[in-house]
C-alpha cells in the first residue's frame, strides 16, 4: 500500500522546492516585533481576496470557509504578492526561492505525530494553548518558546519550527523535511525544512483558533519580511 507520506511527498517537493535557498543557510531572519493594529476601513469596504494572480494594493478580506474559521481583512500596502490556492496562500517572489515569503490560513485538527516517521495522526484540541502544547510534544521537531502577541486585539503566540539539531531531513519520510499537519480541508501540508524559517502565529477568536504560518527564506529581503509584518498588522477579524 503506497503510504500518505509517499502520495504527499510530489505536493511537499513542490512546496519545500519553491523555498530552497542557495544563500546561506545559517543566515538569520529577523524575529517578529510587535504586531500592532493599524488604522483600516470597514470589512464591508474591502475587496474579495483574489482566489489567484496577482495582488494589488489595497485592502482585502477572505470571508469565513474551509481553510479560514473566521472572516479577516487585511492590507497590501506594496504591489508583489501573489494569491495562490484559492487565496489560502499569499506569496512574495515566488519564482526566487532565495528571497520567498509565503503566508497561509489553515483550521487543524490533529498533528503527525512522527513528523520524521509514521503517518499516524494525533488529534489536538481547538484553541491556541492546545496548539503549543501538541507542537512542543511531537518527536523530531525543534519549537521556540512561544512568543506572546495580539492580532486585533486577540491574545496568541508566536513559535518558530525548525530541525533538531543533526537531524538529517533526508532521513525523513519523504526525504525532504518533517511534516506537521495536513490542515483539516486537506490543501495545505506543512513540512519543516532547513531552507526556510517557519514561523506559526495563532490567535483565539470568537471560540475559534485562527492559525496562520510563514514559510520565510533565510535569505529574505528584511524590506519584504517588513511588509509581511504590516500586513499581519493590519489585519482584522469580523463576525
Amino acid at each position: 500500500m503506497v503510504s500518505f507520506r509517499m502520495r504527499m511527498a510530489a505536493v511537499a517537493a513542490v512546496v519545500l522546492l519553491a523555498g530552497c535557498t542557495s544563500g546561506d543557510p545559517g543566515t538569520a531572519v529577523p524575529t517578529p516585533t510587535e504586531v500592532a493594529s493599524q488604522p483600516h476601513e470597514p470589512v464591508s469596504e474591502a475587496t474579495p481576496t483574489p482566489l489567484d494572480g496577482e495582488i494589488a494594493p489595497g485592502r482585502y478580506a477572505t470571508a469565513r470557509n474551509t481553510w479560514a474559521p473566521v472572516t479577516f481583512a487585511f492590507d497590501i500596502a506594496v504591489p508583489g504578492w501573489i494569491a495562490q490556492n484559492d487565496g489560502q496562500t499569499i506569496t512574495k517572489h515566488v519564482d526566487d526561492s532565495a528571497r520567498e515569503i509565503s503566508w497561509s490560513v489553515e483550521i487543524l485538527d490533529s498533528l503527525f505525530a512522527t513528523p520524521c516517521g509514521d503517518d499516524d495522526p494525533v488529534a489536538i484540541g481547538p484553541t491556541v494553548d492546545d496548539l503549543v502544547t501538541g507542537l512542543q510534544a511531537l518527536p523530531d521537531l525543534q519549537v521556540s518558546e512561544p512568543t506572546d502577541l495580539t492580532i486585533d486585539g486577540r491574545a496568541g503566540q508566536m513559535m518558530e519550527l525548525s530541525l533538531p539539531e543533526g537531524l538529517d531531513e533526508a532521513s525523513c519520510d519523504p526525504p525532504i523535511g518533517v511534516q506537521v499537519w495536513l490542515d483539516q480541508a486537506g490543501g495545505k501540508y506543512l513540512v519543516v525544512g532547513g531552507a526556510m524559517t517557519t514561523r506559526v502565529y495563532a490567535v483565539d477568536v470568537d471560540g475559534a483558533r485562527f492559525v496562520l504560518n510563514v514559510n520565510i527564506a533565510k535569505t529574505a529581503d528584511p524590506a519584504d519580511l517588513a511588509e509581511f509584518e504590516a500586513i499581519l498588522g493590519s489585519m482584522t477579524f469580523h463576525p
